[in-house]
């Protein structure tokens, strides 16, 4: 019987573990490769800062329901349309807190969120998302034909505790890269700030 029962604990510990386990998120399987208009240049400077953009989940069960209520001619709602404060009735407010406890757990040296919480922005250097992710960074250049030697920062992957990953759809500034199209807009923007000729 004693044998039975830590059997039974141990698979119970094992499932705890397992549903406790970090979640992965990867990038491109190409990723030192870089892109069309980014060019691996090296690992990233540890001391550099870098930013991290964590997108909330948010409580979108019912926002198809709410959409049809309000967008069908017979609804009694039709016309009804959501202020920017009433979409707060959607937002995640657990989800936004899970983020601030995570970045708690580094050296974060500025964090912004959205007024609904659906964005949380922080930036730290390199060093220490690399240490709360759980991954390396990378530098990538920009290829010259494309946006003028602008740098990004990138990483392959990235970990995430699991009750952390459950409210996170994404954190921008990782694993995906500008496309063509905004990497010339910047490289237009730049010029023109600086009143050069393009």
């Amino acid at each position: 019987m004693r044998t039975a029962f830590l059997v039974a604990a141990c698979v119970l510990c094992v499932a705890a573990s397992a549903a406790a386990a970090p979640l992965y998120v990867p990038g491109a399987s190409n990723f030192m490769q870089g892109t069309e208009a980014f060019a691996l240049a090296g690992p990233a400077d540890a001391t550099a800062t870098t930013q991290l953009l964590f997108a909330i989940r948010q409580r979108t069960d019912t926002l198809s329901a709410e959409l049809e209520r309000v967008s069908n001619p017979r609804s009694p709602a039709y016309g009804a349309h959501y202020s920017f404060a009433d979409m707060a009735k959607f937002a995640n407010r657990e989800g936004t807190r899970a983020v601030h406890r995570f970045l708690a757990e580094t050296d974060v040296l500025d964090v912004r969120t959205s007024p609904h919480g659906e964005y949380v922005r922080a930036v730290m250097t390199v060093a220490s998302a690399s240490k709360l992710l759980g991954t390396r960074f990378y530098n990538f250049t920009g290829r010259a034909a494309h946006n003028n030697g602008t740098s990004v920062v990138r990483c392959p992957g990235y970990f995430l505790p699991a009750d952390v990953a459950a409210h996170v759809a994404t954190i921008g500034y990782t694993v995906a890269f500008p496309t063509l199209r905004s990497a010339a807009v910047r490289v237009l923007t730049a010029a023109a700030s600086s009143g050069d000729q393009v």
